[in-house]
């Protein structure tokens, strides 16, 4: 447990949301690749930074893949890390692979798969499908046995693990316990593999929970980016998958933690009371949670994932200050054509100040769900003050979205 100890704040702004805030129409930016959504879904329900507006897919026990693909336009952006927030691809028997590219991405499988996934938060990267290589096999052959056939989908990346060296696969077809792949994917090499080699999905991420799920991985500013959901059991579930909300983006944090007189707040107003004639008082209060015994069934937070009678009421927030920052690290060198990694460029400007939620976690090396909170900026003004050559000092404050 952390008791949400402010140590490195990081920040987590979503790039998506960033492009239709200054024009870009969220229709040249979203495509529909593969997937059929139910009634009264679309794809724009899993891109609007409201994670209690999900999309559902008719997906139940399908070996279909859903995706999404992403174009970011002509900006150069900095994507290196994704988030999925009210998910249930836990239930829903579903693995994440996000794929970037300079061109179109046109199907799955498709585009240059990130590099190893570092989850954050709720996740198992590389997962193995649970099927091992079940003959001796030369790095010529394209069909391959496995221990249980039934654990794959076509056009799924696979990553074969042996004493020769690793190598990534493009199932394409499964006839029984055989593969048939194409070798040496992802700029691999192809190989020999032996009987109880391993089999891993190629840089994949598994939730092990549903709810929230926050991964990191190498940066990339390709315009073309990806998101691909893969039945992690051969069939998805009997039960269809929804998400809540995708971001993608560039994670920030400054070099230093905040001044030690951090505010840690939760905000009840909201609580109204009237009194009755004999002078009895009845309070209606807007920020106790609903008691359903279901988590996620109609009382969902983001990162607060215990049914309403656990949770803590009233609207949570924090209030941050610096006292010794460099010029460099709040401003870009030239306000004229802002560049570089710094709080007004990273941050600022991504989320429009306060026009747009974000994720922040108050610990940048937390696994721990408390750590992170959905917010915005909660004053209207960005203000530095110079407290000696090249120094300056500044404070704000985020404010929990719902």
């Amino acid at each position: 447990m952390t008791y949400a100890r402010t140590l490195l704040p990081k920040f987590y702004p979503d790039v998506i949301n960033w492009l239709k805030l200054n024009g870009q129409s969220k229709s040249d930016t979203l495509t529909d690749r593969t997937g059929t959504y139910n009634t009264g879904y679309d794809k724009f329900d899993l891109f609007d930074l409201n994670p209690q507006n999900i999309v559902s897919f008719n997906s139940a026990e399908s070996a279909v893949h859903v995706m999404i693909q992403i174009d970011l336009g002509a900006y150069a952006n900095d994507i290196d890390y994704a988030a999925l927030l009210n998910h249930n691809l836990d239930t829903s028997e579903y693995t994440i692979r996000i794929a970037h590219s300079s061109t179109t991405i046109t199907g799955v499988g498709l585009g240059i798969t990130v590099g190893t996934p570092m989850v954050i938060l709720n996740g198992e990267a590389q997962p193995s499908p649970g099927a091992t290589v079940n003959e001796a096999m030369t790095d010529i052959e394209t069909g391959m046995d496995v221990s249980d056939g039934t654990k794959f989908t076509a056009q799924e990346l696979i990553k074969v693990l042996g004493d020769n060296g690793n190598e990534v696969m493009k199932v394409t077809g499964i006839a029984t316990n055989t593969l048939t792949v194409i070798r040496a994917q992802q700029g691999t090499t192809a190989t020999t593999f032996a009987i109880g080699d391993q089999i891993e999905r190629y840089n994949c991420v598994t939730p092990t929970a549903d709810g929230d799920t926050i991964f990191s991985f190498t940066s990339s500013s390709d315009r073309y980016w990806a998101i691909e959901l893969i039945p992690s059991d051969g069939l998805s579930s009997l039960t269809d998958l929804t998400m809540g909300s995708l971001s993608l983006g560039e994670m920030f944090s400054l070099p230093h933690s905040p001044d030690m007189n951090v505010v840690h707040n939760f905000n009840m107003s909201g609580v109204n009371i009237s009194t009755g004639l004999s002078g009895k008082r009845h309070s209606s209060p807007n920020w106790i949670k609903a008691n359903n015994t279901a988590v996620g069934a109609g009382n969902y937070i983001p990162f607060r994932g215990s049914t309403g009678a656990t949770q803590l009421p009233g609207r949570e927030g924090y209030s941050l200050s610096y006292s010794a920052l460099a010029d460099t690290e709040l401003l870009p060198s030239d306000l004229g054509a802002p560049s570089g990694n710094n709080v007004a460029v990273n941050v600022l400007a991504k989320t429009g100040w306060n026009a747009l939620p974000f994720i922040m976690s108050v610990d940048s090396e937390s696994t721990t769900a408390g750590d992170y909170i959905f917010c915005r900026m909660r004053e209207n003004t960005y203000s530095i003050t110079q407290t000696s050559a090249k120094a300056y000092s500044t404070a704000f404050g985020v404010e929990q979205e719902f």
